[in-house]
């Protein structure tokens, strides 16, 4: 492991599964994204058990959602593309900055 972000951020997919991943907002690399932001704002060990805990909350109400299926507007969906690909560009450009 690079450091103990990466490792942090390792056991919180393994917490999501590959079926909260999908289920996420913009799939893997949105999860990801959504982690790393949440791993800067909540730094250390403390930081982790809270979005650990964010995560949980956050797989819940997605699982939700997806129970209860609502049609969605044309705007949400550009949003939603939008959102995704913009994770899918943040994410591209964290592991380039990575790998240097």
């Amino acid at each position: 492991m690079k450091d103990d972000r990466t490792a942090r951020l390792l056991q919180l997919l393994t917490v999501a599964g590959s079926e909260g991943q999908s289920a996420f907002p913009g799939g893997r690399p949105g999860l990801i994204c959504w982690l790393g932001q949440q791993l800067d704002a909540h730094p250390g060990d403390a930081g982790h058990q809270r979005v650990e805990d964010l995560l949980q909350r956050e797989l819940q109400r997605n699982a939700e959602s997806i129970a209860k299926p609502q049609a969605l507007t044309a705007d949400e969906i550009e949003s939603l593309r939008h959102d995704a690909q913009l994770a899918g560009q943040q994410m591209k450009a964290e592991l380039d900055r990575q790998k240097r």
